[in-house]
């Protein structure tokens, strides 16, 4: 994977760290614009972290939050910025990142149907 120089107007520095065996974090960081340092969290100081993680001009932003800003700063992936306000603003965000998060090594299938199984009710 290559890495990038992480120079905007010559004074911002971003990197993204990611999971490299998780193919969502793969989509998304690999759609997210040319600014951005790409480093596989294995071989980075946030090797314990499971969520993504931005740095930002010195400043670590995770999780949604972190899914957010690479959103703003990508033309790719700017299409689906209401989307994460939107979940920002019924407070979803969080709750979303982390279901996606637990289980981001599975299929997005198997994600929904976990998620839906927890909700499900048996029938006697």
């Amino acid at each position: 994977m290559k890495n990038r120089t992480a120079e905007r107007d010559g004074t911002h520095t971003a990197s993204i760290y990611f999971d490299s065996e998780c193919e969502l974090c793969k989509y998304a960081v690999n759609r997210s614009s040319d600014d951005f340092n790409r480093i596989p969290l294995a071989n980075s100081e946030f090797e314990a972290s499971d969520s993504i993680v931005v740095k930002l001009d010195g400043k670590v932003i995770r999780g949604f939050d972190g899914a957010v800003v690479i959103s703003e700063h990508s033309k790719n992936l700017f299409p689906i910025l209401p989307v994460l306000f939107l979940f920002r603003f019924l407070h979803l965000g969080n709750l979303i990142y982390s279901i996606v998060a637990e289980n981001r090594k599975a299929s997005l299938i198997q994600i929904f149907f976990k998620w839906l199984g927890r909700y499900a009710k048996p029938n006697p």
